[in-house]
């Protein structure tokens, strides 16, 4: 144990890859995260700990095998391509899950800052996806595996475009979901239950989502501190842009 956090601390001198060396810190020093796997107790490496520990926790970080429980649905190997012409708003339809805010700020991310949504994904060739969110500006990394949950063959949750089998699906939108599903599980989401669900990410606020995708900041307004030249000067700029309501104020 030793000798691999000494690996970890010369990552700089080895020139190990970003989301390498974050991926095996989340193994050899520890995280929430690693309190459960796969629906089971399993707990942080220590000196001493059985090699099927190991194993474990490199399928959880580096495989992505602990997937987000979906009660009801049926997990299938979804086949189709990461992205179709890159990116765009018109990929997302929000399916069965109440995140409405987070599906809605990835399309206008998507809309302005394209590059930022490819940069999210690392397409591993293995049937694995490297996906970067930002946690107090600092990059933190879940690996997702092309398991997805499905009803009756179709998604059951965010859309990746026909039945499970289709080549022609476009995985992007439902992989970023799961990601943050599994992401939530480490306290960084700050959501507060710090649980593999994708239940636990219905509801939230779309400049967190902002924040986590892109590294940096976004200024909020509620009706009552801004006016319509604040939305237009926003967009003028090129700026992402969300508006929300809640379900006692609709429209």
């Amino acid at each position: 144990l030793l000798d691999l956090r000494t690996i970890l601390s010369n990552h700089v001198m080895l020139a190990m890859a970003d989301s390498t060396y974050v991926l095996a810190a989340d193994i050899v020093n520890g995280n929430t995260a690693n309190a459960h796997y796969q629906g089971a107790a399993l707990g942080n490496l220590y000196a001493g700990s059985a090699a099927t520990q190991m194993e474990d926790l490199v399928d959880k970080w580096f495989f992505g095998t602990d997937h987000p429980a979906a009660p009801g649905y049926t997990y299938q190997t979804v086949s189709g391509t990461l992205f179709s012409n890159g990116p765009a708003y018109t990929d997302i339809a929000q399916g069965a899950l109440g995140e409405c805010y987070r599906v809605a700020t990835l399309g206008s991310i998507a809309q302005h800052y394209t590059s930022s949504i490819q940069n999210m994904f690392t397409d591993n060739g293995d049937g694995t996806f490297t996906v970067r969110f930002y946690a107090g500006g600092q990059a933190d990394y879940v690996t997702v595996d092309r398991m997805l949950p499905t009803a009756g063959g179709y998604a059951a949750y965010a859309s990746f475009g026909g039945s499970y089998a289709s080549a022609g699906n476009e995985l992007w939108v439902a992989l970023a979901e799961k990601a943050y599903a599994q992401w939530n599980e480490t306290g960084k989401t700050q959501r507060g239950d710090n649980v593999n669900t994708y239940a636990a990410i219905e509801g939230g606020w779309m400049g967190d989502v902002d924040a986590q995708v892109l590294g940096r900041s976004a200024s909020t307004y509620s009706t009552s501190s801004w006016n319509l030249q604040t939305l237009i000067n926003a967009l003028n700029a090129g700026k992402a842009v969300t508006a929300g309501s809640d379900s006692s104020n609709p429209g």
